[in-house]
């Protein structure tokens, strides 16, 4: 019985660390899924944009296309540095780590089943336009980042010019879309994607200190 259980636990750790080591090419494949569904949007949304266009409507529309645009640009680079990186200089073995930062990036999708509401009666050009702008400070960050940039917190080398406020810009879009919403789901959406957030720059840092001192 104790060389079964033995045997059990060496194949949970053997799998574990299997998947630790593919990870990056194996999230780097989930979001090329994403990526091609951005892209289908932003075909699709070009002829709505003409018909606002002609009817004199440009702010709205203009920030919602941007919005898809720079969405799929961000995934499409993201995948494609993704499916590139080798092995890092030093990684989390354990599962806690690793599961808040895989939570962070991805818990931002729930906000497709939060409800509608009218919370703060936020104007729609403000919350797009700070969706937008955290986008533009995320992809701005990851062309710095380049073959630094990991979903996971992982230790490659050190990038010590440029800016690269990618949390940063990712929790001013996770707030656009909250205020989008306008709901109180929303935000306590928000709260806990922006803590996730946090916590996923706090494994990262402690990990980059430990491997660069």
């Amino acid at each position: 019985m104790e060389n079964q259980t033995l045997s059990v636990e060496s194949r949970i750790k053997l799998i574990w660390n299997s998947v630790l080591e593919a990870d990056n090419h194996i999230v780097g494949l989930f979001i090329c899924v994403f990526a091609v569904i951005d892209w289908t949007a932003v075909y699709d949304g070009i002829e709505p944009l003409k018909i606002y266009f002609s009817q004199g409507i440009y702010t709205v529309p203009s920030l919602s296309a941007l919005n898809k645009f720079f969405s799929a640009v961000y995934l499409t680079l993201a995948a494609i540095i993704l499916l590139s990186l080798r092995p890092p200089l030093s990684r989390y073995q354990t599962a806690l780590p690793n599961l808040v930062a895989v939570l962070a990036a991805f818990a931002v999708y729930i906000f497709v089943y939060v409800p509608q509401g009218n919370l703060f009666h936020t104007n729609i050009a403000v919350a797009l336009a700070l969706i937008v702008s955290g986008a533009i400070l995320v992809i701005g960050a990851l062309v710095f980042l380049r073959q630094a940039f990991t979903v996971t917190p992982q230790a490659r080398f050190l990038v010590t010019a440029g800016p690269y406020p990618m949390y940063v810009g990712n929790i001013v879009s996770i707030l656009g879309l909250a205020l989008l919403i306008d709901s109180l789901q929303a935000m306590l959406l928000f709260l806990l994607c922006s803590g996730l957030q946090a916590g996923r720059a706090l494994y990262e840092e402690r990990l980059l200190a430990a491997q660069f001192p």
